[in-house]
């Protein structure tokens, strides 16, 4: 009969041995991996920030119509003022990490000292005074219920003088960026929950840490200004345990088998514990590369006599011949002060033979190290794509479909906060029947379904407010935009069309001028003057050609002229008249400025002007040239 083989157990390894047992230890080195293992924690912040992309405000289910202006306020308060996409990273990250996370909601309140003096009413704000300099602390002992424990500060009142304990008040407040809210992420160390195994719920108790309850002992002033009364009472009593108010308070865990919430007593498993002998072995390569870099990267030299100096005698006659032992603890005592300074000199009285035994820089085992990052993420649920960071992914592969299903439960659990956080601020800051809900995202959203999303969404089928949001277009912002930009286009050619009116009316009684001699102006003028009844000469007043009038017959303008002509044309053709028969004569620099000045101040009385000037030199030039071909006498 042969014998019976023994084999070793293949689960007696090492990170078998160190595996955690409690959720003690399992909190224990989830906090040591977040802080020493850059690669676990950047897995982690890539995942949670794959599914943060973004937030939108919605109306809560009722006959209401929706307020879009109130949705848009609402909206920027929770991303702007209190941000939400941060707060949606780091709860995120805590569940991941430690496999809870609890979050407590606090009422920011400014806290108030009153004097209990009768007819005094002295109120003092807590966070302008002074500990030991305008107030002492001093607590009622444990058993007196005589003041209450929000009475434990003592000063003299400035009003009334007198030595008493000062009552404290607390009124509701907000903080510089005009938050009602504070938000506290409790470590899950700190946290006690009680699991009932039979109706699976849950009750969780707050385990003040020793440190804190003795700060508050203390009376150290960063405790006493804002801490709630709640905590400050249970550190006063010595009682290690606070119940919090469940409704402020959200509790949230990883799920898991419910042999191991027999186990575990209904927490939840951090992601490291499956993939902890992975970690353990990428561990164990990072210290074996640390001891290969101190020993072979790091050269040591040593200087040695020549080699025909061997024996004693030849390079020093009082020299005596080196023994073994000698030359080792010689060695020796150089190596080991060259781990204390890696760039010392060695000399050596002899010469010394060097041999390189298996110290080399290419036995850091490289591949070994990428297989085992790649098995953490394998065993943790995470991509390879987040691992590279190469930014060279140019389709959705079946990997990242799988893993966006996988991690679905894990997106919802993040937009249960951001509905729990979203109420709790709707109700503080009264934005009544709204809510914030997280974006769906997906990285299936590419080129080719985002085409097929704007065809269906110009055919009408589809609306075009999510549609735009996968290309980071808000369609109201984008509304509005478009509406104001149309809204200046119409202002601007309204003002053109005004303009262009204005030169039409002013060049509808200006015509260009004609030939030399009679210009159009003047029969113009000489026609309209005749159906007035006038028959004047229309240049009697200075000798100056007249202001033309209207080409094609009168304008259509409104007055109350004679014959159809209306008045305000004869008045703006008189005036015109007389300005171009004044600064015709003037010098060109006092022309030139109060021209300028006419068309600021009345651009139709300027082009009148022009008109009629240009009229003018032309006239006189005319006159020029028809007197310098008349025959000599």
């Amino acid at each position: 009969m042969p014998p019976k083989i023994q084999l070793p157990n293949p689960f007696r390894t090492y990170a078998a041995h160190i595996y955690p047992r409690t959720i003690k230890d399992a909190l224990t080195w989830g906090e040591y991996l977040w802080e020493r293992n850059a690669t676990y924690r950047n897995c982690i912040k890539k995942v949670v920030s794959y599914f943060a992309s973004g937030i939108s405000a919605r109306q809560d289910d009722s006959d209401d119509e929706t307020d879009s202006e109130a949705s848009a306020a609402f909206h920027d308060l929770v991303t702007d003022t209190y941000g939400m996409l941060p707060l949606v990273q780091r709860f995120g990250e805590e569940l991941a990490a430690m496999g809870n996370v609890f979050v407590y909601v606090q009422r920011i309140c400014t806290r108030d000292l009153l004097c209990p003096t009768e007819g005094c009413g002295t109120v003092l704000r807590m966070r302008s005074l002074v500990r030991d300099r305008d107030y002492r602390w001093d607590p009622p002992s444990v058993g007196d219920d005589s003041g209450g424990w929000m009475r434990g500060v003592r000063m003299r009142c400035p009003r009334c003088g007198q030595d008493v304990r000062m009552t404290m008040r607390d009124s509701k407040s907000q903080d510089d960026r005009g938050r009602r809210l504070r938000i506290v992420f409790l470590p899950a160390a700190d946290m006690r929950i009680r699991h009932n195994r039979l109706t699976d719920t849950y009750s969780y108790v707050y385990r003040m840490p020793q440190d804190v309850s003795d700060a508050i002992r203390r009376g150290e002033q960063i405790y006493l200004e804002d801490t709630p009364e709640v905590f400050l009472e249970a550190a006063l009593r010595g009682e290690p345990y606070v119940i919090l108010p469940q409704d402020a308070l959200l509790a949230m865990r990883v799920p898991s088998l419910s042999g191991l919430d027999r186990v575990y007593g209904g927490w939840g498993l951090p992601m490291f514990m499956s993939a902890f002998d992975d970690i353990v072995r990428m561990q164990h390569m990072d210290k074996f590369n640390e001891a290969v870099m101190n020993d072979y990267l790091v050269p040591h030299r040593i200087i040695s006599p020549a080699p025909q100096n061997l024996k004693a005698g030849i390079d020093d006659p009082n020299r005596m011949p080196m023994s073994g032992s000698m030359f080792r603890d010689m060695m020796a005592s150089s190596i080991q002060g060259r781990s204390v300074n890696p760039s010392q000199w060695t000399i050596s009285p002899v010469p010394v033979q060097y041999q390189q035994v298996g110290g080399d820089k290419s036995i850091i085992p490289a591949d070994l190290l990428e297989w085992e990052a790649a098995q953490m993420f394998v065993a943790m649920g995470a991509p390879q794509e987040f691992r590279k960071t190469d930014l060279q992914t140019v389709a959705p592969t079946m990997g990242l479909r799988m893993f966006e299903r996988q991690w679905r439960p894990f997106s919802r659990c993040l937009d249960a906060f951001v509905r729990w956080l979203s109420r709790h601020i709707a109700y503080e800051h009264r934005f009544e029947g709204l809510h914030c809900e997280l974006d769906e995202t997906s990285f299936v959203e590419d080129d080719m379904n985002r085409q097929v999303l704007l065809s269906l969404m110009q055919a009408g089928m589809v609306a075009k407010a999510p549609v735009l949001k996968t290309f980071g277009i808000d369609f109201e912002d984008d509304l509005e935009q478009r509406q104001r930009e149309a809204q200046m286009e119409q202002d601007a050619a309204l003002r053109a069309q005004t303009q262009q009116q204005g030169m039409e009316a002013v060049m509808s009684v200006i015509p260009p001028p004609m030939n030399a001699g009679v210009t159009a102006a003047q029969a113009n003028l000489q026609a309209m003057q005749q159906a007035m009844g006038g028959g004047g000469d229309p240049a009697a007043m200075g000798g100056a050609p007249a202001v033309p009038a209207p080409m094609g017959g009168t304008p259509s303008m409104g007055g109350g002229g004679a014959e159809g002509q209306p008045a305000d044309v004869q008045q703006v053709w008189q005036q015109a008249q007389d300005i171009a028969q004044q600064l015709y004569a003037a010098p060109p620099n006092v022309r030139e400025r109060e021209l300028r000045n006419l068309k600021a101040s009345n651009p139709m009385l300027h082009s009148g002007v022009m008109q009629i000037l240009r009229d003018m030199r032309q006239s006189v030039a005319s006159d020029a040239v028809a007197q310098s071909q008349q025959p000599q006498m």
